[in-house]
């Protein structure tokens, strides 16, 4: 009863925190286009009553493997607001969900029976490091959260505590339906969990619990499982046929090697990263020096043993990928700043606690427990309030533009209200492939109001999808172009480019 406080002490916070750093994205305008676009004419099939198999696209030409997310947003798409905020409280909601359980797994392994206080204070750091993320729809910024759920739950099962087998295999199976470099990642991170397992010498839990845990798992693992076998059988065709064709492309491309992905890490990291890397080395030293059988110390450490693993599996993972590489592709590092913060948090609750020279020693009785629990909320809060303040103080929500994840683009809207007005179908053709962007936001405008919209760019269905890429032989009803290559002739124009309508 006491850690399902726990997780609804963390909820709280985290769902309140992020709603106030989310103010700008949540309660204004926000632009339909880009990668919320082609995301939305992918969910379109769950509309039309189709299953979906496959998730988010890939600048690869595939999509990555599972659609646990787009079945998560249309949950909250009944909400009376427009879709694009109904998917954005939907992933906060989510997150809250994920950040408040990996918090009562964090606060109970670094003290021991847990601390509702604690628990709620690394929710407050979480969201401190994390932010605005915790509200975003973009898949990158999606798996950060069960990332950090997966790194707890698995310090969990290196600790044999049966009850992570449900956290960790429902965090596996969100990170892959996410990317699909995590189905080489997880692995990885997993196996070294298991090998903590193997060495530690914490008890085995009981087989009813472990078979009750297990069977939990299980069941969640294979519902997340399911579409991606349903998809595996449409080979050799079908995403996953698309899938290894990139392999093979991918495989006489320049790889991004150590220098592509030093710039992604500290491109994603910035300046926390000597943050992390000094929390895990602190954590390691504290190790060396502790005494035998300090059950704190063997948490840190393995904890940070996790750490190190995620970033030499995000190597592994990531060392061939074709450069450059980006570093949007391991925002899920961030994470790992929260378990830094909590680890030194926990650090400095130790040294509180620690007897003074010449004094007596503490008995191990509440009093040393409190000052622990105390020292390391005081902690917590602070790192919190370090990372939190500066980039969202109240004065934040009167400069809206400047903080909002996504910008309206108006043009979107004019255009598609001109492509409307000459009735359909609308066959829309442009001439750089850079200009996806827009023609993502106009189909999905056009498709809301119920325009039959497609694209004649048959090679983006992975993009646009099937039901949005015009049939084979229909000619272009409209044309995107540079707006300096159509002046004074553009149908209407914004941004950088004109439409122009096509004689057929």
């Amino acid at each position: 009863m006491k850690a399902a406080s726990e997780f609804a002490a963390a909820f709280a916070v985290s769902f309140g925190l992020i709603v106030y750093v989310s103010v700008p994205d949540l309660f204004s305008e926000v632009g339909v286009w880009g990668d919320l676009a082609a995301d939305m004419l992918h969910a379109d099939a769950l509309a039309r009553g189709e299953w979906l198999t496959t998730g988010h696209y890939s600048r690869f030409k595939f999509n990555h493997p599972g659609p646990v997310f787009f079945y998560w947003n249309v949950l909250f798409e009944p909400l009376p607001v427009g879709r694009l905020h109904a998917w954005m409280w939907g992933s906060l909601t989510l997150n809250a969900l994920l950040v408040a359980g990996a918090a009562t797994g964090l606060a109970r392994l670094l003290v021991p029976g847990g601390s509702l206080a604690l628990a709620a204070g690394i929710a407050l750091l979480a969201v401190a490091f994390l932010g605005r993320d915790l509200s975003g729809v973009w898949m990158p910024r999606r798996i950060e959260a069960p990332f950090l759920l997966l790194v707890v739950s698995l310090a969990w099962l290196a600790e044999r505590e049966a009850r992570a087998l449900v956290p960790a295999v429902l965090a596996c199976g969100m990170l892959v339906h996410g990317y699909v470099t995590m189905a080489v990642l997880v692995p990885l991170v997993l196996a070294v969990a298991l090998l903590l397992a193997v060495v530690s010498d914490a008890p085995w839990p009981p087989r009813r619990r472990l078979a009750l845990h297990g069977l939990a798992a299980l069941g969640i693992g294979a519902a997340l499982l399911l579409p991606i076998a349903v998809e595996a059988t449409k080979l050799p065709g079908g995403n996953f046929g698309d899938i290894m064709a990139a392999l093979e492309v991918q495989a006489a491309a320049p790889t991004a090697g150590w220098d592509g992905l030093r710039a992604a890490v500290d491109g994603s990291l910035g300046p926390d990263l000597p943050l992390l890397l000094a929390a895990l080395f602190v954590a390691v030293a504290r190790l060396a020096v502790a005494p035998p059988g300090r059950l704190l110390a063997g948490r840190l450490a393995r904890l940070s043993v996790l750490s190190v693993a995620s970033l030499a599996a995000t190597a592994a993972a990531y060392w061939d990928t074709p450069a450059p590489m980006e570093a949007h592709s391991v925002l899920y590092l961030r994470s790992l700043l929260v378990v830094a913060g909590a680890m030194s948090a926990a650090l400095i609750a130790g040294a509180a606690a620690l007897p003074r020279r010449g004094g007596a020693v503490r008995a191990p009785a509440a009093p040393a427990r409190g000052a622990s629990v105390l020292a390391g909320l005081v902690a917590t809060v602070a790192l919190a309030a370090g990372a939190l303040l500066p980039q969202n103080l109240p004065g934040r929500v009167f400069a809206q533009d400047a903080y909002r994840q996504v910008p309206p683009t108006p043009w979107v809207a004019r255009f598609a209200a001109e492509m409307e007005r000459s009735g359909a179908p609308v066959a829309i053709d442009y001439t750089h492939h850079l200009q996806w962007a827009t023609v993502a936001g106009v189909l999905a405008t056009l498709t809301g109001r119920g325009t039959f919209a497609c694209t004649t760019w048959r090679d983006r269905a992975f993009l646009y999808t099937d039901a949005r890429v015009c049939p084979e032989g229909m000619p272009p009803s409209f044309r995107l172009v540079r707006a300096a290559d159509c002046a004074g002739t553009c149908l209407v124009s914004g941004g950088d480019l004109g439409v122009q309508a096509v004689a057929r």
